[in-house]
């Protein structure tokens, strides 16, 4: 598969293109998942409200409290 300019990234959960600032929620984060796989911030706080959250990639539960991701 190729690779897309960093430009072009975007989360896989909500399509949308990340950003280099968080104003609108879409700076990359880790998912807390032993793969680190990306999603946007918007994304990953929807995932830490989730009674049992898991990795959107690779459905695997966070290694640690996904809570601890999200409180920026």
């Amino acid at each position: 598969t190729e690779r897309k300019p960093a430009s072009q990234l975007e989360c896989p959960v909500c399509l949308e293109a990340f950003e280099t600032t968080d104003v609108n929620k879409r700076l990359p984060r880790n998912v807390p998942c032993a793969a680190a796989h990306t999603v946007c911030t918007e994304c990953l706080t929807k995932l830490a409200q989730q009674a049992s959250p898991r990795c959107p990639t690779c459905r695997e539960p966070p290694v640690f409290d996904i809570k601890v991701c999200t409180a920026l």
